[in-house]
């Protein structure tokens, strides 16, 4: 494995999580926490900015969820490796995040001890899994070669910034505040709004919200 120090940037929306971890990794030589990130629109800004080796990421962030997260991580720097820590288990976001570009996925049931082998593991350029989304994933490639292919879920015919757009709506933003989060005018946003409705066939607030949230992109109640 690589001597080198791992930087490490912590991306969840629990302080507690964060501040535990942090002082945890504090006692290791090897691995510094270089930042912390309490949704996923200020991970992406801190990892483009400071270029960590390492983030760990949970899937359930608010104003931009940990998917679209890491795409927008590994897109803009591919030499970042993105760990996903979250209670998420369900199949639907483990390949979410493996295709988004993720190195790593444990569920925050885990030991610091296992978390800290995952840092290095993929720090040395490998991927790590913890057993139980290794098992989740064999037998979701069982049934998806015993199986018509499935269809392509809704949400895959957004574009990224649609797919924003809809997690902010999700999340109660008004149309102003989605503006200024993403630099934007009003017009754009409406713009936006309109093309995610009519791709969608959705054409209330309520039922959009609906969609975001089994669509796993917003977590409202975790």
């Amino acid at each position: 494995m690589t001597n080198d120090r791992i930087d490490v940037i912590l991306a969840d929306d629990q302080i507690i999580t964060r501040s535990g971890l942090k002082s945890l990794f504090e006692k290791h030589e090897k691995i510094s926490v270089v930042a912390e990130a309490s949704n996923g629109r200020e991970a992406v800004r801190l990892a483009l900015e400071l270029k960590p080796r390492i983030v760990i990421m949970e899937v359930g962030l608010p104003e931009l969820n940990g998917v679209d997260a890491t795409r927008q991580i590994t897109a803009g720097n591919p030499d970042i490796k993105v760990i996903a820590l979250t209670m998420h288990s369900h199949r639907q976001y483990v390949s979410g995040m493996l295709k988004a570009g993720a190195k790593g996925y444990l569920l925050k049931s885990c030991t610091f001890d296992e978390l800290r082998h995952a840092v290095l593991t993929v720090a040395d350029d490998k991927t790590y899994l913890s057993p139980s989304i290794a098992d989740t994933l064999v037998k979701d490639y069982i049934h998806s070669t015993s199986s018509k292919p499935s269809v392509m879920s809704q949400s895959q015919e957004l574009t990224g910034r649609e797919r924003e757009v809809l997690q902010l709506i999700a999340e109660g933003l008004s149309t102003r505040e989605i503006g200024q989060r993403l630099f934007v005018s009003e017009s754009t946003i409406n713009t936006h709004r309109r093309q995610i409705m009519e791709k969608l066939n959705i054409h209330n607030i309520a039922q959009l919200t609906k969609f975001a949230i089994q669509e796993g992109l917003t977590f409202l109640n975790g």
